[in-house]
């Protein structure tokens, strides 16, 4: 056993402000490499690849994304259709209430992250910092 195993946490939360989005807030676990390591073995499966003659291993992108999400992004609040507007390309019908709140589930964070180069890159940079968990 190391030095550290019997303090070592493995479940670490955090509420974090996405900055210039007043309001809005995300709660989010940290993810360690083994537990991101974890994440990408589930979704990596063994193609025969043509071009070389052999077996690869292949990450299934779409379910990386989606896996690494559901373990990432926990709950949020405070995002609106405006904020929303303003993390991904979205056309709203008029008169649509800008103001109105996006619940969160899994899909929601999913599409978020998908369709956000500025959302998955904010989450990348918060996850993976510990001290955003102190």
């Amino acid at each position: 056993m190391s030095k550290f195993t019997q303090y070592l946490q493995t479940k670490l939360e955090a509420w974090v402000e996405f900055e210039g989005l007043d309001g809005f807030e995300v709660e989010v676990a940290y993810l360690s490499r083994e537990e991101l390591n974890k994440i990408r073995k589930a979704c990596t499966r063994t193609a025969f690849s043509p071009a070389t003659r052999q077996k690869e291993e292949v990450v299934d992108n779409e379910l990386f994304v989606s896996e690494f999400v559901k373990a990432s992004v926990l709950n949020w609040k405070g995002l609106t259709l405006d904020h929303a507007s303003t993390l991904m390309p979205l056309k709203f019908p008029e008169g649509t209430d800008l103001a109105a709140q996006i619940d969160f589930d899994h899909e929601a964070a999913l599409e978020l992250t998908k369709n956000s180069p500025v959302f998955d890159g904010w989450l990348n940079d918060v996850i993976f910092n510990l001290s955003n968990f102190r």
